[in-house]
């Protein structure tokens, strides 16, 4: 795969994850020119994603927008 087909198979993730998780597409990120720079991107909603399984509340967000989200895996889940 070159840089460029890479680029965009990424802007592509990044933009579908982004949707799925908070709702709307960022237009702006089909101006993104840096792999580096989508990979982080796609690194900030992944710890979005985390931070809201951490809790009971944000896993029941997460399945009100149609995440399964399974409970019992998060039984045993300690806060620091």
């Amino acid at each position: 795969m070159n840089e460029s087909t890479e680029l965009e198979e990424l802007r592509t993730r990044f933009s579908d994850f982004h949707k799925d998780l908070l709702g709307f597409r960022p237009v702006w990120c089909m101006h993104l020119n840096s792999i580096e720079y989508v990979q982080t991107e796609i690194q900030k909603l992944h710890n979005t994603m985390n931070r809201l399984l951490e809790t009971v509340e944000g896993r029941e967000a997460l399945r009100n927008d149609g995440w399964v989200v399974n409970e019992a895996d998060y039984d045993n889940l300690q806060v620091s």
